[in-house]
């Protein structure tokens, strides 16, 4: 639950919160023989870490405390950038040259040996998020030259991983109906979540993780409450059936918006942000079609009697409903 607490409190946007001792996080950004490492970390801890190093030195001196290397050989350092991030952050971005584009990397972040052992230090990659610690430093990896596939990989580990969203499409295929419908409603959420996908990772809008989060959790409260008011309402509900597709094509939009946090939070150079936005969403409708073709057969197999069907679309729907509020409550909490 600890680890949890940690990698949540890194996802949130660094200018909003106040830089929690005890705690620091960064992002790895792996472009060919580049490598890019942003640390953003509170200035106590930079006091302790770095005594008497100016703005200015911060960025070369901790760049020292880190070791990079791919198949064996050290990378080299390059020159880092060090700016002030409010109300009492430092964030710094060291740069490493390597010898090859592809190859097995490792990184280790030696600058962890000098903190207090209870630091932790979430570092998000393409790959997710890793926790690292004093005496668990390192992170190591290997870089085919093949990012279509990993960004690809990435987004069906996205989807599989992400239970808001997993909640949300579970809620939409609960309530059932003819097969027009149901192809409807995904083709649906495909479209709109591909559209905010796009326009959020290319910088058309931006909206902050404060206000996209907790819509995603209403959205799966909506439908959840929908799918019960549809169970009572009976023959009145079928106006609310044939226009849900609308109403899904509203909440993909938000959907999109959290799957692009992923892909901005890497940090990814412009020109590598077509391939990855096309893989990515590739991979995260692999998993959604994956999640269809489980679902489906196995709700209309329950759906065969009346008193099993009624009887999963209440239970299943409550449990969303309870888990949708409970994200909005925690969601809508977080500084």
């Amino acid at each position: 639950m600890r680890l949890v607490l940690l990698a949540a409190v890194a996802l949130l946007p660094g200018t909003a919160l106040a830089h929690a001792v005890g705690l620091s996080s960064g992002e790895l950004r792996v472009d060919g023989e580049a490598i890019v490492l942003t640390v953003r970390a509170s200035e106590a801890e930079l006091g302790i870490l770095l005594p008497g190093a100016t703005l200015g030195d911060t960025a070369r001196e901790l760049a020292r405390t880190i070791e990079v290397t791919r198949d064996g050989a050290a990378c080299a350092p390059g020159p880092g950038v060090s700016a002030r991030e409010p109300p009492d952050g430092v964030v710094i971005t060291a740069r490493y040259r390597c010898a090859g584009a592809t190859g097995r990397t490792q990184i280790r972040l030696g600058f962890l040996d000098a903190l207090p052992s209870g630091h932790r230090h979430v570092l998000r990659t393409a790959a997710g998020e890793h926790v690292l610690r004093r005496g668990a430093d390192r992170i190591e990896f290997a870089d085919t030259g093949r990012p279509f596939v990993r960004f690809l990989l990435l987004g069906v580990e996205h989807i599989f991983t992400g239970i808001d969203h997993l909640a949300f499409l579970l809620g939409l295929l609960l309530l059932g109906g003819r097969r027009r419908e149901l192809v409807q409603v995904v083709t649906s959420f495909t479209v709109a979540h591909s559209l905010s996908l796009a326009a959020a990772t290319l910088g058309a809008v931006d909206v902050r993780p404060s206000i996209v989060e907790p819509m995603i959790a209403a959205s799966v409260l909506y439908v959840a409450l929908e799918n019960l008011w549809v169970t009572r309402a009976g023959a009145a509900s079928e106006p609310a059936r044939r226009r849900r597709w609308a109403v899904t094509f509203g909440f993909g939009l938000v959907h999109g918006l959290g799957f692009a946090g992923i892909l901005r939070g890497l940090a990814l150079p412009r020109g590598a942000l077509a391939e990855a936005l096309v893989a990515f969403n590739l991979g995260v409708e692999v998993g959604q079609l994956a999640v269809v073709a489980a679902a489906v057969p196995l709700l209309a197999l329950l759906r065969r009697r009346e008193g099993v069907a009624r009887a999963t679309l209440r239970v299943g729907s409550a449990g969303l409903a309870i888990a949708g509020m409970a994200w909005l409550a925690v969601r809508l909490s977080a500084p």
